[in-house]
């Protein structure tokens, strides 16, 4: 799996398939707890991500 920051710090997405993405942020141990699945729509991500503190 190719993971990418997204550029906003400790968040990440990582390719599902050619239509699928899936976000989530790093925790202080190094697991993925992931937020959120849904197309190639950064922005809508991005907007999710801002929220969760």
């Amino acid at each position: 799996m190719n993971f990418e920051n997204l550029g906003v710090g400790k968040f990440f997405s990582v390719r599902v398939n050619q239509k699928v993405r899936a976000y989530g942020r790093k925790l202080a141990d190094g697991a993925i707890e992931w937020l959120e699945i849904n197309g190639h729509d950064y922005k809508k991500a991005l907007r999710m991500l801002e929220k969760v503190k």
